[in-house]
């Protein structure tokens, strides 16, 4: 037995040596004098057995992964997926970021460069990319990070290129580039816009925290992207430099996870990045320098509303290789769930300018963790005395014991979740988790031992050593202080003296001032079954106009007298389950509402009451009873969807019923309603108002305020029986029997009362091309936003094509206007045909005010060649794609039930669900460019340019 005596100053120097004692099985009691306790001595049993040899504490990787090193220090780490439908993952970690930067951003331009000319790919990467059939964010990506740099390759079954060969793609991009200076003029362009186009106010705001968050170190003053002025200063020669310096076998790592011949993996691993013998360059910066001292500062932007005071604490995080680390984490885990909510409801303590107190722990780099106290209030002075407050409070008073113990249920209750789902990861599950321990410096391991031995230190763990751990991570010696302020406002900093002062304030202060806050324990609340008292429905048989069965398919269809009509395709599905849609012509875009009180109809009609029960009890006993409609309206449909089994489809379709006939609105909705409306009463701004007379857009889809001073309780009841009154098409897919449904569907659907009195509508373009520009950006960029219409008649056939030219108009856009000229970083795109046989397409991309013109010749110069390209698409690979992710779609019943929609929309039966089987075989050279003949040029199109403010500068 080791007796010791420790004052509170003393606890974080002796606390590494105490965890080394008790590692090897000695039991510890603590003497623990605080200044105001120091003639009562308390007594606090410590036990911290862990469970590690004296010889060796290193943890040990799982048994499943192969772990090696060849001699010139490149590492690999292999996930070898025993099922062999599973594809593979490669991932190539370089340990090169932007803390390594002289030139802010070289890492990130590195990461830019090495797709462009390459000693296997002499046009560049993304050309071989385009040839091979795969897509740059999907098959093949890269990021970086402030410490390392990251290159992917992810794959389907039988892909264009095979593991070897994946590796040898990799190790062109590590090893291979040429590094032009051509292509770094154009691709200075791309990096300049990806900067332009992230920047906001809050990406400014969280590099000024990392400023004082990380100070001292490399961290503050090299943002991933670099500096504007850096990239447009940097050389070539500079960039081979960094590549040449840090692109080293032995700066690093390999990652791999799926099916392969593991032979032919290692084979050419060792073959493309075993040769080179570089050295590895020093590093010693990247772990952020912990530093004795208060670090005060101020965070505030011209455009930031946030008003708070954060006080921080930098320590030490011992390696996650070994056991100590582990150990640690295990406590830190317990310390953030146990904190947090107490911190949290220390708010009721003080005035109601605080109006939160939150607590947080964040890992800025490996072995390093930081706690902080924030108070978000308008008095920064009485802010800084809470967070000081809070932290004497924590320090004095210590965690929960009740909460604790709950903790440690908990706890225990998710190793054992764990122990069951882990085994069963997945390939990609192991490629993160493998790469997660390659940039924390840790191990996978074994589960089953990891769990074992963190069960037994869930139930040795005391409260008092979770104590101790929580006063010395609030006692460190490196710490920060900032005023977040918002625009415009302006403080005086308090000095780090008057801190002091203010600290030895509060430590003085009674003790009744910060004892524990009396809150109640969280205990889960099981709800009571609900019970309604439904009425006894006697309804008469439906009447039936007409039945049509189509055995091949499965597909029996019901036409009621009402005008409803019930589609149900006799299909296997997962659990047996019963998956059921029923769409309307009830939507927000139509011809007998306006936009903004058809939506609000709804609303309303979803949450309005029963005679015999609140919507409340209704939505509750829905869940509980699996039978949960979920609504959801689009321009020109409304749509309510449910998943049940069929024991349920009986109380599926009462509830059904009564929402549809027998809603019933309270005395006083109106009054809330208009309350609830009063927000949305807005003048748009001049530039959204050019955008809406140029885009067509329907007008009254938010509400004016003489709209609301004349929507009446009438208007409103009026306006929900229009909508409910539309028939409906019920499509359900599930095996049942026709007489289920005949009983328990139709009965319920034939009382209903309906009249079909709406018509729904899509908005259009005005006719020819039209372009307009509005100033609208605090930052110097400028938005385009292009949309363009054509003819053409809809069937769901063609709407599948037309959604496959989607990525191929895409590329082709991308490879102009962000490869070719640097012109953007990136573009979203889409067209699609709409049911009202209309072809729809929107692009959209951020770009500089001076290229706002260049770029928009180059997207239609794209659009009217693009004919021409498609002999160069790779359709092969596009059909084989399109079939894997069709046999993944498939296997989702949601998928036959929206399909089986479609097809009857179109067809009214099943020949959608007939042709869809052969879909890919039509995406060929011949057929995709009759389609492109058809929709291009566009016959409509308006371009919306958004300015930057006249203020803003370069």
């Amino acid at each position: 037995m080791l007796f010791l005596v420790i004052y509170p100053q003393t606890i974080i120097r002796v606390r590494i040596d105490l965890i080394r004692a008790v590692s090897n099985g000695v039991s510890v009691q603590f003497f623990i004098f605080s200044n105001k306790l120091l003639k009562r001595p308390k007594l606090i049993s410590l036990w911290l057995i862990l469970s590690c040899s004296t010889q060796a504490t290193e943890l040990q990787w799982a048994p499943n992964v192969i772990h090696n090193e060849l001699s010139n220090q490149f590492s690999y780490l292999i996930y070898p997926s025993p099922n062999q439908s599973d594809p593979f993952n490669l991932r190539l970690v370089v340990n090169a970021g932007s803390v390594d930067d002289e030139m802010r951003g070289m890492a990130h331009i590195v990461e830019h460069m090495v797709f462009r000319a390459n000693r296997a790919h002499p046009t560049d990467v993304h050309h071989l990319l385009n040839n091979i059939g795969w897509k740059a964010g999907l098959q093949v990506n890269a990021l970086t990070r402030q410490t390392e740099t990251q290159y992917m390759v992810r794959t389907r079954p039988n892909d264009a290129l095979n593991v070897a060969e994946s590796v040898a793609l990799l190790s062109d991009l590590a090893f291979g580039a040429k590094l032009l200076d051509a292509d770094w003029q154009i691709e200075r362009g791309v990096i300049l816009e990806e900067m332009r186009r992230g920047k906001g106010v809050a990406e400014r705001v969280n590099t000024a925290k990392k400023v004082l968050v990380r100070n001292g170190s490399r961290y503050v003053d090299r943002p991933t992207i670099g500096w504007q002025q850096d990239i447009k200063a940097v050389t070539i020669e500079q960039i081979r430099d960094f590549y040449q310096r840090f692109y080293v076998p032995g700066n690093m790592t390999l990652i791999a996870s799926g099916h392969f011949e593991r032979q032919q993996l290692v084979a050419a691993i060792e073959h493309h990045f075993g040769a080179q013998q570089q050295p590895v360059p020093n590093r010693d910066y990247v772990k952020l320098p912990l530093t004795p001292g208060l670090v005060i500062g101020q965070v505030q932007d011209s455009q930031g509303s946030t008003s708070a005071v954060t006080l921080g604490f930098r320590n030490e995080l011992l390696p996650k290789s070994n056991i100590e680390g582990e150990y640690q984490r295990l406590q830190n885990y317990f310390l953030r769930k146990l904190i947090r909510p107490q911190v949290q409801a220390s708010r009721k303590l003080y005035q109601d300018n605080i109006s939160s107190v939150h607590f947080k722990f964040s890992e800025p780099t490996k072995e390093r963790l930081i706690a902080a106290i924030s108070v978000k209030t308008p008095d920064h002075q009485q802010g800084l005395a809470v967070v000081l407050r809070e932290v004497a409070r924590l320090k004095r008073n210590g965690l929960n014991r009740a909460e604790f113990e709950a903790l440690k249920l908990k706890a225990k209750a998710a190793v054992a979740r764990n122990r069951i789902t882990i085994p069963n990861r997945d390939f990609k599950t192991w490629e993160d988790k493998l790469t997660a321990a390659v940039m924390q410096e840790g191990v996978v391991q074994d589960y089953a031992v990891k769990s074992a031995r963190t069960l037994d230190w869930i139930d040795k763990m005391s409260l008092a050593s979770l104590n101790l751990r929580l006063v010395e991570l609030l006692s460190a010696s490196d710490q920060f202080l900032f005023y977040q302020l918002p625009g415009g406002v302006i403080r005086t900093l308090p000095t780090a003296t008057e801190v002091e002062q203010l600290r030895h304030q509060v430590s003085l202060e009674q003790l009744i001032a910060l004892t524990p806050i009396k809150r109640k324990s969280f205990k889960p609340v099981k709800l009571a079954p609900v019970k309604l008292d439904w009425p006894a429905y006697r309804l008469p048989n439906a009447r039936v106009l007409s039945k049509h069965s189509h055995q091949v398919d499965g597909i029996t269809q019901w036409n009621l007298a009402n005008g409803d009509k019930v589609v149900w395709l006799n299909r296997a599905t997962p659990s047996n389950d019963l998956y059921l849609k029923a769409l309307s012509q009830a939507g927000y875009y139509n011809d007998g509402l306006s936009p903004w009180l058809a939506q609000t109809a709804k609303q309303v009609w979803h949450q309005a009451d029963l005679p015999f029960a609140e919507n409340s009890q209704l939505m509750l006993w829905q869940q509980q009873n699996d039978v949960d409609w979920q609504w959801a309206q689009t321009t020109t449909t409304l749509d309510l969807a449910a998943k049940t089994s069929s024991d349920n489809l009986l109380p599926l379709m009462k509830s059904y019923f009564a929402q549809q006939s027998q809603w019933q609105l309270q005395p006083n909705a109106l009054t809330e309603l208009k309350t609830a409306l009063v927000s949305s009463v807005k003048q748009p701004s001049v530039a959204a108002s050019v955008q809406q007379r140029l885009m067509g857009t329907v007008s009254g889809l938010t509400p004016s305020q003489a709209d609301l001073d004349n929507l009446t309780l009438d208007k409103l009841v009026t306006a929900i029986r229009q909508l409910q009154a539309q028939p409906i098409t019920l499509f359900i897919v599930g095996e049942l029997k026709p007489q289920q449904i005949e009983q328990q569907v139709l009965p319920y659907l034939g009382a209903i009362t309906r009249k079909a009195s709406l018509n729904s509508y899509q908005s259009n373009l005005p006719s020819g091309r039209h372009i307009a520009s509005q100033p609208m950006h605090h930052e110097y960029k400028s938005t385009v936003t292009i949309k363009a219409e054509s003819a053409m008649i809809w069937q769901p056939e063609d709407s599948f094509l037309i959604s496959s030219l989607n990525p191929m108009l895409q590329k082709a856009l991308k490879n102009k206007l962000r490869h070719q000229l640097g012109g953007i970083y990136s573009l979203a795109f889409e067209v699609r045909l709409d049911k009202d046989n209309t072809l729809r397409s929107t692009t959209s991309f951020t770009t500089a005010p001076a290229r706002v013109d260049e770029m928009i010749n180059a997207y239609e110069q794209v659009l009217s060649e693009f004919i021409t390209q498609l002999p160069h698409e790779n359709f092969a690979r596009t059909q084989q794609d399109i079939k894997f992710a069709e046999q993944l779609r498939l296997q989702d019943p949601n998928t036959w039930l929206r399909r089986l929609a479609l097809s009857y929309q179109r067809y009214d039966g099943p020949d959608y669900l007939r042709s869809m089987l052969s879909l890919e075989q039509q995406v060929n050279q011949q057929r995709m460019s009759k389609l492109v003949t058809q929709i291009i040029p566009f016959s409509k199109q308006a371009i919306f340019v958004g300015l930057p403010q006249k203020s803003q500068g370069k």
